[in-house]
């Protein structure tokens, strides 16, 4: 059994954890990526309608994004942890989803961005300044709680 699955559209999508805060359930989905040259961040179309189901559900999304330090998609996540010229650049950044933060339309995404790699996918944009700063990649201390007690 899947438990944090969902089957749409002919396609299964996720959701990385779910977690209880301050008593309540809470969905996070945590991506690695830089933004766009229009500085936004895309969310595939399947994935919007997962959280839309989930906020209608009563439980928040909390999207979270490791952000790449340089705009380069053939650098793994690992080198971001494990090199010290990407880790101290890395940031992470998060927002909850809302349908208002997306942009109106739809794009296609690039082929090599889908799992298959050759599928392109559609997707809708949620520009930067939606998102809050929580930490530095190697920070210890980070402002998730204060985060959390704002948008939940």
């Amino acid at each position: 059994m899947f438990v944090n699955c969902w089957a749409g559209n002919n396609s299964l999508w996720d959701i990385d954890c779910f977690v209880t805060f301050e008593g309540r359930l809470v969905a996070f989905e945590v991506k690695q990526k830089y933004p766009t040259q229009n500085g936004t961040y895309g969310l595939n179309t399947g994935l919007v309608k997962l959280f839309l189901a989930l906020e209608r559900a009563g439980i928040p999304v909390i999207h979270i994004i490791l952000k790449k330090p340089v705009n380069d998609y053939k650098i793994p996540a690992i080198d971001l942890i494990t090199l010290p010229k990407y880790r101290e650049k890395s940031q992470w950044i998060g927002t909850r989803y809302q349908n208002e933060i997306l942009t109106l339309s739809e794009s296609k995404a690039p082929a090599r961005t889908s799992i298959s790699g050759s599928d392109e996918l559609s997707f809708y944009e949620i520009p930067e300044n939606r998102f809050h700063f929580l930490k530095m990649l190697g920070d210890k201390e980070s402002l998730l709680p204060q985060f959390l007690n704002a948008v939940v």
